[in-house]
């Protein structure tokens, strides 16, 4: 679940990266983009 979370949050950062005024809403919430689908948790998480 962890790995999860942090493959999450690695998405976040770079889907946000290329933003310069970042709300405090931008860096709190995930989009479906930065959830990792399910065959990419299979092959790559676990």
């Amino acid at each position: 679940m962890r790995n999860i979370f942090d493959r999450c949050l690695t998405n976040q950062c770079n889907r946000l990266a290329n933003f310069s005024n970042l709300s405090k809403q931008d860096l709190m919430t995930f989009q479906s983009s930065d959830i990792p689908s399910m065959t990419e948790i299979e092959n790559n998480i676990m």
